[in-house]
C-alpha cells in the first residue's frame, strides 16, 4: 500500500508540474512523511480537477449571491455589477471544479492608459485557498495582460483589508507611496470619496 500511495504521489507532483500552479504545498507534503501522503493527495487532486475559463454573461447571476456568502456575510456583491460580465470577457476568468465555482477573477485592459491592466475584483471559495487558485486566476490574467503588450497591473483595496495586502505583496505588487501611513502601509486619503482611503498596488510584467 505504501508503494501505491508514493507511485500516485510522484504522478501528480508529474501532472502538477505542468500546470501553472506552484506546488511549495506537496514539497512541504514530502520532507513531513508518510503520514501526510493521504492529505496530499486529496488536496493535489483538488487542484487537479480545478479548470479556469473566461467569464460568460451569464455567470454574473451564480458569482453575485456566492460574494456575500465568501466575505462571511459582509455586503460586498454591490461592487461586482453585471456590467463586468458583459463587457469584460477576455479580461476576467472563473475557476471551477466538476463544474461548481471555486473562484473568480475580474479585470480589464485600462481605456486611458494603454499600458495598463486593472484587477476590480478577486474571490475564492473559503475551502480553496490554500490551493493556489488565486494564484491560477492572477496568472491567467498575467497573461492576457501580455499577450495585449502591456506590462503595468494595478489593484486597489481598503487599509483594513490585512489579507489581500499581505497577498498582493506576495505576488510581487508594490504599494504605491500614498499621503499618509495606516499600519505602517501607505496609503491615498479619501480615494474612493471620504474617509474610504484605499493602497495602492502596481505590479510591472516582464
Amino acid at each position: 500500500m505504501k508503494f501505491k500511495v508514493q507511485d500516485k504521489q510522484n504522478q501528480l507532483i508529474e501532472n502538477i508540474s505542468k500546470t501553472t500552479v506552484q506546488y511549495d504545498y506537496m514539497k512541504l507534503m514530502i520532507v513531513r512523511g508518510s503520514s501526510y501522503h493521504k492529505n496530499f493527495i486529496i488536496n493535489c487532486e483538488r487542484v487537479l480537477n480545478v479548470k479556469i475559463r473566461n467569464v460568460k454573461s451569464s455567470d454574473f447571476s451564480v458569482i453575485s449571491p456566492l460574494i456575500n456568502e465568501w466575505w462571511g456575510g459582509r455586503q460586498m456583491s454591490d461592487m461586482l455589477p453585471k456590467l463586468f460580465f458583459v463587457h469584460f470577457h477576455d479580461t476576467s476568468f472563473i475557476a471551477e471544479k466538476d463544474g461548481v465555482t471555486v473562484g473568480f477573477l475580474v479585470g480589464f485592459l485600462s481605456q486611458s492608459n494603454s499600458n495598463v491592466a486593472y484587477i476590480h475584483f478577486v474571490g475564492v471559495h473559503p475551502e480553496y485557498r490554500e490551493h493556489h487558485v488565486g494564484k491560477r486566476l492572477y496568472n491567467e490574467f498575467f497573461n492576457v495582460v501580455k499577450k495585449n503588450n502591456r506590462n503595468i497591473v494595478r489593484a486597489v483595496t481598503s487599509p483594513s483589508n490585512k489579507v489581500s495586502i499581505a497577498y498582493h505583496t506576495k505576488m510581487g505588487f508594490m504599494i504605491e507611496n500614498g499621503d499618509k501611513e495606516v499600519d505602517g502601509v501607505s496609503v491615498f486619503s479619501d480615494y474612493d470619496g471620504i474617509n474610504q482611503d484605499r493602497v495602492l498596488f502596481v505590479k510591472a510584467i516582464d
